[in-house]
């Protein structure tokens, strides 16, 4: 197979360059030349932002375009245009946040999305799911029954430069007392990059078309397990300290945010309980999360400047919070 990937250097586009380069597969990188492509991939550089760069994307033929760095309608309309009449599918990388909030927990691929959102410029937080909604909208015009679409959740593993799931494999690593938000049992979702790279390899062999919530694990998981979990795989002292909605609130921290990787409150812990049974069904597959959490762990280690964005808590700040915690839990105790 002949494989295009737009971006292709950062994470999940990294990841699937790298599983279809390791099954035979002639794999190419379009891409900006700011991070280093995986070895032994062909390398053509271009900003597809600029419309003569996609140009000379024209001059091969492609068995399938994989876009993981598209976010706007006009940027993925060029791309989409510009490879219509020379690619047979096309693989775009979505999100689960097309779909509209608060979302229902068990929500499949067929719940509410946002408005579309047809303007390029910045894609701020509030913009970026009513962006993808519009995006999706673009691949569809563009390929019909030949657009594939994967709305993954939250992703995470080694080259995650957002650094969520990174800033929990340290802080466990670390031990000690671990501010832990939100009540133990409110489910989470993840999935690793490399499994969904797996997953999108296949489909694209397979001929796989339509649309696939791209969530994880299959089996249900708390927050409060997955910190156990974490403890357990790096034999860490850690002891977990779980803090309330209603404090985080008051101390100024707000949900799905880099602070407090993971947190959202009760009313929007929907967004953690999406149903993946269609791409369950279609093959998708989660490695253990322990293996997840060492080689995130390693990687961190071995890249000290592998994320973009300083997720998670610095030790002071988590220390004069877990110090108010106990000033405002005293009272109740002693009542």
């Amino acid at each position: 197979m002949r494989l295009l990937v737009l971006g292709g250097t950062r994470f999940v586009g990294r990841w699937i360059a790298v599983e279809a380069y390791g099954r035979g597969h002639r794999v190419a990188v379009f891409h900006r030349g700011r991070h280093a492509p995986p070895e032994g991939v062909e390398v053509l550089h271009g900003d597809r932002r600029r419309p003569g760069d996609l140009e000379a994307l024209r001059r091969d033929r492609w068995d399938a375009v994989v876009d993981s760095s598209g976010y706007t309608y006009p940027e993925v309309h060029a791309a989409v245009t510009t490879l219509r009449e020379r690619a047979e599918r096309y693989l775009f990388i979505s999100t689960i946040l097309v779909h509209r909030h608060p979302i229902p927990p068990g929500a499949d691929e067929n719940a509410p999305l946002h408005p579309p959102d047809y303007e390029g410029g910045e894609v701020t937080p509030m913009r970026y799911g009513p962006c993808k909604v519009a995006a999706e909208e673009a691949v569809r015009q563009g390929f019909g029954a030949r657009a594939l679409v994967l709305r993954p959740g939250v992703l995470v593993g080694p080259w995650d430069y957002s650094g969520r799931f990174t800033y929990w494999c340290q802080r466990v690593d670390r031990g000690g007392e671990v501010l832990a938000p939100g009540r133990p049992e409110r489910p989470v979702q993840l999935l690793d990059a490399r499994d969904l790279a797996t997953f999108a390899v296949d489909a694209l062999e397979r001929g796989l078309a339509g649309t696939f919530l791209t969530v994880g694990p299959e089996r249900p998981l708390s927050f409060g397990a997955m910190l156990e979990r974490l403890r357990v795989a790096f034999d860490s002292d850690a002891r977990f300290v779980s803090v309330d909605d209603d404090f985080l609130r008051a101390e100024g921290f707000q949900p799905f945010g880099y602070e407090l990787p993971f947190w959202v409150t009760e009313a929007e812990s929907g967004l953690f309980q999406m149903a993946g049974h269609r791409a369950w069904a279609a093959g998708l597959r989660c490695r253990p999360l322990e293996a997840t959490a060492r080689d995130t762990l390693a990687w961190a280690r071995a890249h000290p400047d592998g994320t973009e964005r300083t997720a998670g808590l610095p030790p002071e700040r988590e220390a004069d919070l877990l110090a108010a915690w106990r000033r405002r839990a005293a009272p109740r105790l002693e009542g």
